[in-house]
C-alpha cells in the first residue's frame, strides 16, 4: 500500500438525536461508571464513547475536528452572566470535548492536534493526517446541537460525533488515498454532518485538499 493511502482499521459514528447533556449521561453511562459525567458536556461524552471504542495508545497522535465545539456550554456560560460559571466557561472552549474523555480514564495522549474551520472542515482534517507524516492516528470529530446561537450560525443545529483509526499499509475496512493531478475547481464544501453519516453508511466521500493540491478519497471494501 502507497504512503499516500491509510487503510480504515476502524470507524465509530454516534447521533446524537435531540439529546442535551442531562439525557445523553443516561445514553452514554455503560461508558462512564458512577458520577464520572456528572460534569461532562454532551460533546465530550460522545467523544469520550469514540475513543473508547477505537482505542487511543499514548504514542499515538489524537487529531480533533469541530466547527463550533460545546455549543450547548456555551450558550450556558453567556446565559450565566453577569454571576458567569467559570466550570461552563471552562467546559465550552474547543477543543474540551477530548480533554474532558480522556479525563476520566487518565490517560495521556503525546500528540494532540484541534482542527477548526468555517469551510471543508472536514477535508482539512484528513489532509492534516497525511501532513502529519505518522504511521498510525486517530482522527475525531464531532459537533453539539445548540439552540439560539444556532440561527445566528454560530452553533451546530445537530450533535453527532466520529472517529476513525487510521494506518498506513493496513488491510482494514476501506482506504482513504490522494487522487492528484485532478483540478479542485468547482469543489463544493459538503456539510460536515453529513460526511459524518456517510462514515457510518460507508459511502464512498470525495473531498478537495487544497494545501496537498489533491482530492481525498475514501473507499469501503
Amino acid at each position: 500500500m502507497s504512503k499516500q493511502t491509510f487503510s480504515i482499521e476502524s470507524v465509530v459514528y454516534l447521533d446524537g438525536a435531540q439529546d442535551k447533556a442531562a439525557e445523553a449521561r443516561s445514553r452514554y453511562k455503560e461508558f462512564y461508571p458512577g458520577r464520572s459525567a456528572r460534569r461532562m458536556t454532551h460533546l465530550g461524552m460522545m467523544i469520550g464513547a469514540c475513543i473508547q471504542k477505537l482505542g487511543a495508545e499514548k504514542s499515538v497522535p489524537v487529531l480533533y475536528a469541530s466547527a463550533f465545539g460545546e455549543s450547548e456550554s456555551l450558550e450556558r456560560f453567556i446565559d450565566s452572566f453577569p454571576q458567569a460559571s467559570p466550570a461552563l466557561f471552562q467546559s465550552s472552549i474547543h477543543p474540551s470535548a477530548v480533554e474532558q474523555a480522556l479525563i476520566p480514564s487518565k490517560q495521556a495522549v503525546d500528540r494532540f492536534y484541534p482542527i477548526t474551520s468555517e469551510r471543508f472542515l472536514f477535508a482539512k482534517a484528513l489532509e492534516n493526517c497525511f501532513l502529519l507524516e505518522e504511521e498510525e492516528v486517530v482522527l475525531l470529530g464531532g459537533e453539539e446541537r445548540g439552540d439560539w446561537l444556532v440561527p445566528v450560525e454560530l452553533a451546530s443545529g445537530e450533535s453527532f460525533a466520529f472517529g476513525l483509526r487510521l494506518r498506513r499499509g493496513g488491510d482494514g475496512l476501506g482506504t482513504i488515498s490522494l487522487e492528484s493531478d485532478v483540478s479542485l475547481e468547482g469543489a463544493v464544501d459538503t456539510p460536515f454532518s453529513e460526511l459524518a453519516r456517510a462514515l457510518e453508511e460507508r459511502r464512498q466521500i470525495r473531498v478537495p485538499s487544497f494545501a496537498l493540491d489533491a482530492w481525498i478519497r475514501i473507499d469501503w471494501k
